[in-house]
């Protein structure tokens, strides 16, 4: 059993990131999103609550939820069949989810419970395979996730079959199998690997799970899933007696010292090896940027610097230029020589002048 709220702060989660070494735990205290409800009866839905079936899947939801539920429903198969090929076995053939509009309802769904505090986001109560959850956050986006962490637990201890499993391992199973907070779990990963800080995987088993001893966790059971057989592996040798670390090591044909330094690899080709790759990358683009900002100006520039040259050679600004074409149209001097006097780069040839306005009518220059 075990638990912690599904969605952690990004700032708490960096400020855990900081520290020195990982904290521990003083004890392994009971989940708070996973129940064993024993002889507990389940009480009946409220009178106003409604209620749909869908392949196994009996939701109970109160009239504020139901476009959210509403979205929800078709998805719920695809989340069984994720879980199954997680798992390597059949689960959640019959399932209940109870879907109240705000966590104060949580109580009247649910069997009563020794411990009475709720997470943000409902509780598993995995014998009775019955999950309930808060439909408070306000999006079918945002529902579905809660509900894949509380799917996940009760998928998990049923696949075990009531094989005893460290906290961390089914902590980091649902984190991972329902994305949670998945981007500040990868800056908690980042930023612990750089520094040489994530926890060997013997330590994992005094780590707390706060948001940073979850990261941990999910990054290793997300290592274990990579080739869909190591994670059935270990369900495998759970179901069939052996003690978690013997399941574990022979899923993954090693011992443990193995595994972790394998995983530990991982880790740093992942969260240390690609963001620097990543930065390299992003800075040649942007060098490469600039360079042809720089050569479009120089090219636009060219044609402009290279009249003033011809003319500074010429001792003729272009000034003089100017002055002498409005004194041709007030004067009506000849424009072709005065041009050639004023340009003398023309060498007596004839210019293409601009039209001009005088006294109201135009003249083209000639």
């Amino acid at each position: 059993m075990k638990t912690r709220p599904f969605v952690a702060s990004s700032a708490v989660a960096l400020a855990l990131a900081f520290g020195a070494e990982p904290a521990l735990a003083d004890n392994h205290p009971l989940p708070l999103d996973v129940v064993l409800a024993g002889d507990a009866k389940v009480p009946d839905a409220p009178d106003e609550y409604l209620s749909s079936e869908v392949d196994g899947f009996k939701v109970v939801y109160h009239p504020a939820t139901r476009e959210r539920v509403r979205a929800l429903l078709p998805e719920l198969d695809g989340i069984r069949a994720e879980l199954v090929r997680e798992l390597g076995v059949e689960v959640l053939a019959e399932v209940e989810i109870r879907v109240a509009a705000l966590p104060l309802e949580l109580e009247r769904l649910a069997p009563p419970r020794e411990n009475g505090a709720w997470t943000a986001g409902g509780a598993a109560f995995a014998d009775k395979h019955l999950i309930v959850v808060a439909a408070h956050a306000g999006t079918a986006d945002e529902l579905e996730p809660a509900v894949r962490h509380l799917l996940a637990h009760v998928a998990f201890e049923e696949a075990a079959n009531g094989a005893t499993v460290p906290l961390w391992f089914q902590e980091g199973f649902a984190v991972h199998f329902a994305g949670d907070d998945r981007a500040t779990r990868a800056e908690t990963l980042e930023l612990a690997t750089l520094k040489g800080e994530p926890p060997t995987l013997p330590r994992l088993e005094h780590v707390k799970l706060d948001a940073r001893g979850a990261a941990y966790a999910a990054d290793f059971v997300r290592f274990a899933s990579r080739e869909r057989t190591s994670l059935p592996g270990v369900v495998s040798g759970l179901r069939s007696g052996l003690p978690f670390d013997r399941a574990l090591e022979t899923a993954f044909g090693a011992d443990t010292s193995s595994i972790d330094g394998a995983w530990r690899d991982d880790m740093a080709r992942r969260y240390a090896f690609l963001p620097t790759i990543v930065l390299g990358a992003f800075l040649f683009a942007l060098v490469f940027v600039v360079g042809l900002v720089r050569r479009s100006r120089r090219a636009v520039e060219a044609p402009s610097r290279a009249i003033k040259k011809r003319r500074s050679r010429a001792g003729v600004s272009p000034t003089e230029g100017r002055i002498a074409i409005i004194h041709r149209a007030d004067a009506d001097a000849t424009p072709i020589a005065e041009a050639a006097a004023v340009f003398p780069e023309s060498h007596g040839k004839p210019l293409e002048v601009p039209k001009i306005e005088h006294d109201g009518r135009w003249h083209t220059l000639h």
